[in-house]
């Protein structure tokens, strides 16, 4: 694949699965996931002076988290992500990084919007012959670190 081809396929793969996460669609984002996909959220503490690790999943883990969601108290209303790609770069075990600025505004049944957290995606993106590319790993690095109660969605 030329870097083009590779840039536009990985950027529309993040559209397509933030719009799945968006309607919330979680089985329709595995459906771009690898079956050995990881998960985690992470968000710097500047008071530790290191990252703190807030969740971690493989993808049964991950499975396993959306199973539990019709159990929780969750925040009402409509998510919407505004991902944009920024770079993205070949490894070397033929996979690429891709790192997208993440945005995330929550929309209330009442119709008010408003920003509930700013971070990024730091996906690894693993290409098949044939294949369009899946997300292998996603790690989503929040700047924001006050997210209230009732935020269960996945990010």
């Amino acid at each position: 694949m030329q870097n083009d081809s590779v840039f536009n396929s990985v950027r529309s793969l993040i559209g397509r699965t933030s719009l799945k996460l968006d309607d919330e669609d979680f089985q329709g984002f595995l459906g771009h996931c690898t079956d050995g996909f990881m998960y985690r959220i992470t968000a710097v503490s500047p008071e530790l002076g290191k990252d703190m690790v807030w969740l971690e999943h493989d993808r049964a883990g991950y499975e396993g988290l959306l199973k539990m969601l019709p159990r929780h108290i969750r925040l009402k209303g409509r998510f919407s992500r505004h991902a944009i790609l920024c770079e993205v770069e070949p490894t070397e075990d033929g996979r690429a990084k891709a790192v997208s600025q993440l945005s995330v505004f929550h929309t209330s049944p009442e119709g008010e919007s408003r920003l509930l957290l700013s971070g990024r995606y730091v996906d690894e993106i693993e290409f098949s012959e044939g294949q369009p590319p899946s997300i292998a790993s996603r790690e989503v690095r929040l700047d924001t670190r006050l997210l209230g109660p009732g935020i269960h969605t996945p990010i």
